[in-house]
């Protein structure tokens, strides 16, 4: 097995150097200018984490996004303070602050892999940071070790990492901690570690990593069973173009999508994205892939919502009728043009569809009657004692609408109109404050919102 340190620096080395430039530019602009770009990071159930070495598509990532997905990246360098970290909080872009990983000392220079507790406080503490993320720590001491994974779980610094994932948790956020090859499984048979993933609870995310082509399905099962049977927790996966590179092969966008599934088919959550500079660029067979897999996981729900959506509930029209010799216009869901006939009340046709019965979100459309007046009143506002100091008696609910302050899609408003000369109330949907007001009918509100009348205006 190779170093993965020195694997990820000699195939990373010319665009870490590219990026860290381009990073630090765009940070002194962004805090100079003072402008916060509008970013959806969606709020699916899957999160699509993605190293973040591509400042300028950022943008183009954010193709991922749709209803079963939400995005994030992930930093590269340990300082809060990085322009990197500094500019996705500044954009309101979702992240996750890395606080171990097996790349620090050879971007850096040095020999820590981790981060101190006072720099993971402080990135949890702002409102975009995801969380924490731990990458192949124990890989790493396993390369220092002739591979000897049993020696390399010891090795690990155990106090601070349990003080970082305790910090998270305390901040109600996530730590996924990526691991290829034996990894987990050697992390499942020490005591101490079971010790602490029994402390962290599902704070803690097991992720299995793909950068070992022959390991994957191994590093797999133990990710998942720490994940089901230890800390009960969502399941992760670290996408690698390693995976293809290792064996002397290019990604192919086939190949990435049936990798990713490799996670999905075993109910991972998280799906973090790295690999070569080049592969993380947009339009790659590999990015195209990952794209792939976020309109398979869209289409799916899609089609999965639409297989169980309920029939829509029935409507029926609300009824016009007008009475000359009272002025006075009635609205009702109960056609019966003779036996309003006899008391004056010529049908019209009718001004919307209403729900018989109150479907989720609508609200009862009360009818009063003012006897004095002869007037019908409509609202969605039940007053029965204040409205009666004007006359009105409570009669009837004449179906179910959405209130004035819901306007459902597909609905239209049923307007009010008050004729303070006659004391008579009108609604329609057909606005017309002008020709209405020849008449001495003015405005008063929309009452709420219908479905509109159909075609022929129910004559």
């Amino acid at each position: 097995m190779k170093n993965i340190a020195s694997k990820l620096f000699n195939s990373r080395k010319r665009g870490a150097l590219v990026f860290v430039a381009v990073f630090a530019i765009l940070g002194i602009a962004l805090l100079l200018s003072g402008h916060a770009a509008i970013v959806d990071n969606g709020t699916g159930p899957n999160t699509i984490i993605v190293v973040g070495q591509h400042p300028e598509l950022e943008g183009s990532y954010q193709n991922l996004v749709n209803s079963q997905t939400n995005l994030a990246f992930r930093s590269v360098q340990p300082n809060p303070a990085d322009p990197t970290i500094n500019n996705w909080e500044a954009e309101g872009r979702n992240y996750y602050y890395t606080t171990a990983s097996s790349d620090f000392p050879t971007f850096l220079k040095g020999n820590s892999i981790y981060t101190t507790l006072a720099q993971a406080q402080t990135v949890l503490a702002r409102p975009h940071d995801r969380g924490l993320y731990m990458h192949e720590v124990v890989s790493y001491y396993a390369s220092k070790n002739n591979y000897n994974w049993s020696k390399a779980v010891t090795q690990i610094n155990w106090t601070l990492l349990d003080q970082q994932v305790m910090a998270a948790k305390a901040a109600g956020k996530k730590v996924i901690w990526s691991e290829p090859s034996y990894g987990w499984q050697y992390l499942n048979q020490n005591l101490g570690a079971g010790y602490y993933f029994n402390r962290w609870g599902n704070t803690l995310v097991p992720t299995f990593a793909t950068n070992y082509p022959t390991q994957v399905d191994a590093a797999l099962a133990a990710a998942k069973g720490v994940a089901t049977n230890v800390v009960h927790s969502d399941l992760g996966e670290s996408v690698q173009s390693w995976y293809f590179r290792d064996q002397n092969q290019a990604p192919t966008e086939s190949g990435t999508l049936d990798l990713i599934n490799k996670g999905l088919s075993n109910g991972a959550k998280y799906y973090q994205i790295e690999g070569t500079y080049d592969d993380l660029s947009w339009g790659t067979a590999y990015m195209n892939g990952v794209y792939d897999f976020a309109k398979q996981l869209d289409a799916t729900a899609t089609a999965a919502a639409r297989a169980v959506a309920p029939a829509p509930p029935p409507t029926t029209p609300l009824y016009s009728y007008y009475s000359a010799n009272n002025i006075d216009h009635f609205y009702t869901i109960t056609r019966n043009d003779a036996t309003l006939a006899y008391y004056g009340y010529a049908y019209e046709g009718c001004e919307g569809l209403v729900y018989p019965t109150n479907p989720s979100g609508t609200v009862p459309l009360y009818r009063y009657y003012n006897s004095a007046k002869t007037d019908h009143f409509y609202t969605v506002d039940r007053n029965d004692a204040g409205l009666a100091t004007y006359g009105y008696q409570f009669e009837n609910i004449e179906g179910y609408v959405y209130s004035y302050n819901n306007p459902v899609a597909g609905n239209v408003p049923l307007y009010r109109y008050f004729n303070s000369n006659i004391i008579g109330h009108f609604y329609t949907t057909a606005r017309n404050d002008a020709g209405l007001a020849y008449y001495g009918y003015s405005l008063e509100r929309i009452e709420a919102y219908v479905q509109p009348p159909p075609a022929g205006n129910c004559k």
